[in-house]
């Protein structure tokens, strides 16, 4: 099984990483982050340009794309021991129907103002050289790709994602953990490619996500503007209500507030149970110190007011507001005082 915990930027999708690591049934691999899959310039732009009823230009172009999309991601060739390359081009050469030597007029659309000016006077030196000497200079060329409609593209897609999970260490008999393999704003888009895949989506009250952004300086969503922070959070989570057995969603807070509950859940859902170093990766006491921040600090007062008054869903039911100090599963004096004053 191959297993994607993903998240939402800031949600606390690695601590569900360090709490699997705690289990002898799964197998963590740490790194990259895998958007192999949604990225653009990924494995669905692939299919979409490659399998849909567009210019077979389409094609050519997607997987121009894909083939740099490989070249540029080098973090995914030290954990695949060096094997990425090679198997992302046997990939692509099994979706392939033909390959040549040539150029395309939509080659020029792709380049910024000087290139393309550049690559006109290369076609037009090359056509004028050509008709005055028969001679073939070939300065526009490139290795062009027609790929209509490949046949099995999800099972060879799958294959590959298999190929690839196991060269990074991988085991058959194992829970293969990965990060962000499923996007988390539209899972089951991303589930079709996996074969035996599912996903745990962590999310986080937006009060503590918003607050951890501006501390950290997260440039990846908008912190500048409360609005528009709502705006964002609210709409990547449209399809948050949609249920499948391979998706498992839980909060970052109730790891750290319900623990037991909160294990017994993923236990249930990826059946697994020898819990052999627990506490070793993943301890709640620790990770509890990430939560409630919008309690501890007045500096974002306005803009915690206006997420509870416009994301009331996402706040207004999460364990951490109702656990009480008698209940509070490490009961001490020390934490009854510092997280509920």
């Amino acid at each position: 099984m191959i297993l994607s915990i993903s998240g939402y930027n800031w949600s606390g999708s690695g601590a569900v990483m360090d709490l699997l690591n705690e289990y002898e049934e799964c197998k963590v691999i740490r790194s990259p982050e895998w958007y192999l899959i949604d990225q653009p310039d990924g494995i669905r732009d692939l299919e979409i340009h490659c399998c849909g009823d567009g210019s077979y230009f389409n094609g050519d172009v997607a997987i121009q794309r894909f083939i740099q999309f490989v070249k540029k991601h080098k973090d995914y060739y030290k954990v695949t021991n060096g094997k990425f390359e090679q198997l992302s081009k046997e990939y692509i050469d099994s979706l392939i129907d033909a390959e040549w030597i040539g150029n395309s007029v939509f080659d020029v659309y792709r380049l910024s103002g000087v290139e393309s000016m550049l690559w006109n006077v290369k076609r037009y030196i090359d056509i004028a050289i050509y008709k005055l000497t028969k001679k073939k200079l070939d300065l526009c060329d490139r290795k062009m790709y027609l790929a209509v409609n490949p046949r099995d593209f999800i099972d060879k897609t799958m294959n590959y994602i298999d190929a690839l999970v196991n060269a990074a260490g991988g085991e058959k008999q194992k829970i293969n953990v990965v990060k962000h393999l499923v996007t988390a704003n539209d899972p089951l888009s991303c589930l079709r490619y996996i074969k035996n895949g599912k996903v745990i989506i962590v999310d986080r009250d937006p009060r503590d996500l918003y607050i951890s952004a501006v501390e950290e300086y997260a440039k990846c969503f908008p912190t500048k503007n409360i609005e528009d922070f709502v705006k964002y959070y609210s709409a990547w989570r449209i399809k948050d209500k949609v249920l499948d057995d391979r998706i498992l969603r839980i909060q970052y807070e109730d790891l750290d507030y319900d623990y037991d509950e909160t294990i017994k859940k993923i236990e249930k859902f990826l059946n697994i149970k020898n819990h052999l170093n627990k506490y070793m990766y993943f301890n709640p006491n620790k990770s509890i110190n990430n939560t409630q921040l919008f309690k501890k600090t007045r500096k974002y007062a306005n803009e915690v007011e206006y997420i509870e008054k416009n994301l009331k869903e996402y706040v207004k039911s999460t364990k951490l507001l109702e656990v009480s100090k008698e209940d509070f599963h490490d009961n001490t004096e020390e934490n009854r005082n510092k997280y509920f004053k």
